[in-house]
């Protein structure tokens, strides 16, 4: 009887050091794995980020500054000059491949208003 009560002690202990070597070794598993994951993420956004600078960079070649200078009013943007501004942004955004294309314009007072958005409802 003695003997079978150590069997039956002997199995559970070994039983509890295999589940706690388990849980060790998945513990070790997820922080790794978290650490390399952030990595990834990190170097995913910088890559984003400096996608986007180019695309910036590349704007200046569709619209200078002295044609969003133009742009101020509603009334501005039924100008003949801005139907061509806006066929030059939809080809940068399709060059680009960049989802949205923003011009903001500030009106002076407290709001800024978007010139122009390649965003499709």
């Amino acid at each position: 009887m003695k003997k079978d009560k150590q069997k039956t002690t002997l199995k559970f202990s070994f039983v509890y050091v295999l589940f706690f070597l388990s849980s060790i070794t998945m513990f070790i598993v997820a922080v790794i794995f978290s650490f390399f994951m952030k990595n990834i993420e990190k170097e995913r956004i910088d890559s984003i980020q400096n996608y986007l600078r180019v695309a910036a960079q590349r704007a200046s070649v569709y619209l200078t500054v002295e044609e969003l200078d133009l742009f101020h009013t509603a009334e501005d943007m039924e100008r003949p000059e801005w139907e061509e501004i806006r066929v030059r942004l939809k080809k940068f955004a399709e060059e680009t491949a960049v989802l949205y294309v923003y011009y903001w314009r500030y009106d002076g007072g407290d709001y800024i208003h978007p010139l122009y958005t390649n965003f499709q409802v």
